[in-house]
């Protein structure tokens, strides 16, 4: 565990090193080679000063300045370019389906239920390695855990489902644009970058900017703080001098956020190769095929024993790996044209699931390792603090919404129309939609704010602890 989650700091801040050298290099001019120095060296001495405190204002900071970024950024690019609806339907007629010649979109670019062909497995899988990156994700893990007890993680974790699935279908408006208005972009990572440079005046084009550093900052102060900490108690405090004072172990998990930053600036050369996005795919798909897993299985079945938690992560980890080689690389694996069509995380769990629960039937497990609360729940004299099923509700109503619009599709009968509609006297609706979720988001931005600003002042007011 020590081992993978190191590793995915390591690259995690790679990526945003190379990602803010990116953003340096675009606005600036600033070879990116030389803006990666620039940016750790921001990002090195704010995480060493600040410790976790700083943490927590800069992901506050990173969710108001991005999400009202984008919120503000629609009725912007409309104004500046039309609405969403009279856009594209320009490009791709007014049922969404008919492109113009040179336009570079597909029929249907818009409709939610059309995919550009090949793409429905590995939509599939992007989702299924979305769904067990949560449980072993060290940015998930510390705000979940930060929750004053389960039900406020519930409502916390629900608010944040359905603002950033908001804020999502905001940036997909956005990305389509930037598809639309730079169809032979080199680099699809800038896309937005470009797309603000071109739509957005002077102050808001700077905030924009400010939001991608925020999110590099965040997510570097973070992955550094994490992987220290984990060095610190898992290895030093372990192996080495395991009696030795707070002071001391502080200085020893600074020296280690020294060492994980120079890691990580070996490695962010790398994602210049392959982008970030596959970058982060590639690495991700790993270790969410040995941890998830294991984690899960950890946590509700008692059979499983270290021995076999050890091997079964290495065994699927090696395997995973080999696979997106034989794949033919990142993308390959995970848009599955390396392998009979089939995203690599399917074979990558079919190799785990098994070596996982065999080896736990097979090999037997030790009550007296497993830890005091964990065994106080599997034998039933603990009972865990029971929620709502709020979530189902908030699940169903999403699955039951895509039914009704599929069924609504299916009723009309030969070719249908894209959707959200582009045309037609439910246009408006599209322009509407986009709107309203923008003003939402806006609402919730300056709500975070405030409480963020409240429990400020209160950490303040009760001083040194």
């Amino acid at each position: 565990m020590t081992f993978w989650q190191v590793l995915w700091g390591v690259f995690s801040i790679g990526i945003c090193l190379f990602g803010g050298a990116l953003l340096v290099e675009s606005v600036f001019g600033v070879p990116w080679q030389l803006a990666l120095f620039i940016v750790l060296t921001v990002s090195l001495a704010y995480t060493i000063m600040g410790g976790l405190r700083a943490v927590v204002i800069t992901d506050v900071a990173q969710w108001v300045v991005i999400t009202l970024g984008t919120a503000l950024f629609v009725p912007l690019v409309f104004a500046r370019h039309g609405t969403f609806t009279t856009f594209f339907s320009n490009l791709l007629g007014a049922r969404g389906f008919s492109p113009g010649t040179g336009v570079g979109l597909w029929p249907g670019f818009t409709d939610i239920f059309t995919l550009p062909p090949g793409m429905l497995w590995p939509l599939i899988g992007f989702g299924i390695a979305g769904s067990l990156w949560i449980p072993i994700d060290l940015g998930f893990m510390q705000r979940m855990l930060a929750a004053k007890n389960p039900n406020e993680g519930q409502k916390g974790s629900l608010m944040f489902l359905v603002t950033i699935t908001l804020w999502a279908t905001l940036m997909l408006a956005l990305g389509g644009y930037g598809r639309g208005l730079f169809p032979g972009l080199d680099n699809p990572d800038t896309v937005i970058i470009h797309l603000a440079r071109d739509s957005m005046p002077l102050l808001g084009a700077a905030l924009f900017v400010t939001a991608v550093a925020r999110a590099v900052m965040s997510t570097v102060d973070t992955y550094l703080s994490a992987a220290a900490a984990i060095l610190t108690q898992n290895v030093y405090r372990r192996f080495f001098r395991s009696a030795a004072g707070d002071a001391h172990y502080i200085a020893v998990s600074r020296a280690f956020i020294v060492v994980v930053a120079l890691l990580a600036l070996l490695v962010a050369p790398m994602v210049s190769i392959s982008g970030i996005f596959l970058t982060a795919l590639a690495i991700q798909m790993i270790i969410c095929v040995s941890l998830a897993p294991m984690m899960l299985l950890a946590t509700f079945w008692r059979r499983l024993s270290e021995p076999v938690a050890f091997w079964g992560n290495l065994v699927s980890a090696v395997a995973t790996l080999a696979l997106v080689f034989a794949a033919g690389g990142p993308s390959a694996a995970m848009f599955g044209s390396g392998l009979r069509g089939v995203p690599v995380i399917f074979y990558g769990l079919a190799v785990a699931l098994p070596v996982y629960i065999l080896g736990g039937l097979l090999v037997p497990s030790r009550p007296e390792a497993i830890g005091e609360q964990f065994r106080a729940v599997f034998e039933g004299r603990i009972q865990p603090e029971r929620v709502s099923n709020t979530d189902i509700k908030v699940l169903g109503g999403a699955v039951a919404l895509i039914l009704a619009v599929l069924g609504i599709r299916a009723s009309m009968g030969g070719f249908p129309a894209a959707f959200p509609p582009l045309g037609g006297r439910s246009a408006w609706l599209t322009d509407a939609y986009l709107l309203v979720v923008a003003a939402f988001v806006i609402g919730i931005s300056m709500y975070t704010l405030v409480k963020a600003y409240t429990w400020v002042r209160s950490e303040l007011e009760s001083g040194p602890r």
